[in-house]
């Protein structure tokens, strides 16, 4: 959404109308029992739609800081579930609802054992995992495989499963190749459970899905925010992490190879911080996020 008047401004406007009008067709044709909003400006027109049509309706807010369109909605829905409890404080309290963000169940109960395995790596050597979304992350790629030449000595005691992305597959394997790390890289990977199970250290971006999936997998991680992220809403939340002592955090201009080079020999060093981050967020107690999420939709459908 435009956030200046402009035409822009009047031209978003007159999509969001036809965009809601679209959405009475659809509520109409579907009858559905309940309208769910995950957030984005996506939700707004079904959700406002949903609630002319005297429907019950439920925004999930993934984020510690929400975005406009779950703000602005907050006033018309039933009820407004939250994956930080902290997130409250932004909402009418009496709509809010602490249940955690739900991962996928394929990324639980798979055991180290068999993703070892799986990847063909050593099962005494520090694990690394490192992505940055579906889409990979130039930056992240650049500074990990730029810090390899630093990280040589330690060859033998360490193992990485890198996720690329497309683009930047080709580069990444053969800086790998040039100093024979022992690696295993890929440009995706959709069997995400297993990257996890063999991880003793997760980098990657701090979106709310992979917070969700690092919190829930009680994995350390060094989180590098993606730095155009709205709001700055994934620099916000690898900041509260961080603080919470639930994970390490850099910015993107942070993230360089001697700086990543000297985490990965002081957590070599000293594996007690990492069991430190481990036991931080055993006890933080999360919620089953995905029971109290079908609990909370099927509350107010029974209503």
């Amino acid at each position: 959404m435009p956030r200046k008047i402009s035409l822009n401004l009047f031209v978003f406007f007159f999509k969001l109308f036809l965009s809601i009008i679209g959405s009475f067709k659809i509520i109409r044709e579907a009858k559905p029992d309940l309208v769910l909003g995950m957030g984005g400006y996506l939700s707004f027109p079904v959700i406002f739609a949903a609630r002319m049509c005297a429907l019950p309706t439920l925004i999930h807010e993934q984020n510690l800081h929400p975005g406009l369109a779950n703000r602005l909605l907050s006033s018309y829905v039933d009820k407004i579930a939250l994956s930080f409890s902290e997130t409250a404080k932004f909402f009418p309290h009496e709509k809010t609802v602490y249940t955690g963000n739900p991962i996928r169940d394929d990324l639980k109960n798979i055991r180290r054992e068999e993703a070892i395995k799986k990847f063909s790596f050593s099962p005494d050597k520090f694990t690394i995992l490192i992505f940055g979304g579906s889409a990979g992350a130039k930056k992240i790629n650049d500074t990990v495989v730029n810090s390899l030449p630093l990280l040589v000595s330690f060859k033998e005691k360490i193992q990485i499963l890198h996720l690329t992305g497309e683009n930047d597959f080709n580069a990444v394997a053969e800086k790998y190749r040039q100093v024979n790390f022992p690696a295993k890289i890929l440009a995706y990977l959709e069997e995400m459970g297993f990257a996890y199970a063999c991880a003793d250290l997760v980098i990657s971006r701090a979106g709310a899905s992979t917070i969700a999936e690092i919190l829930a997998l009680k994995k350390p991680a060094i989180l590098i925010p993606y730095p155009h992220a709205t709001s700055r809403h994934q620099e916000l939340q690898a900041r509260y992490l961080a603080r919470k002592g639930y994970a390490h955090f850099l910015l993107n201009n942070e993230f360089l190879p001697a700086v990543f080079a000297h985490y990965i020999e002081d957590f070599l060093a000293h594996p007690e911080k990492l069991k430190k981050i481990s036991t931080s967020i055993e006890n933080l107690n999360l919620p089953q996020a995905t029971k109290e999420l079908v609990n909370l939709i099927s509350s107010l459908v029974r209503r």
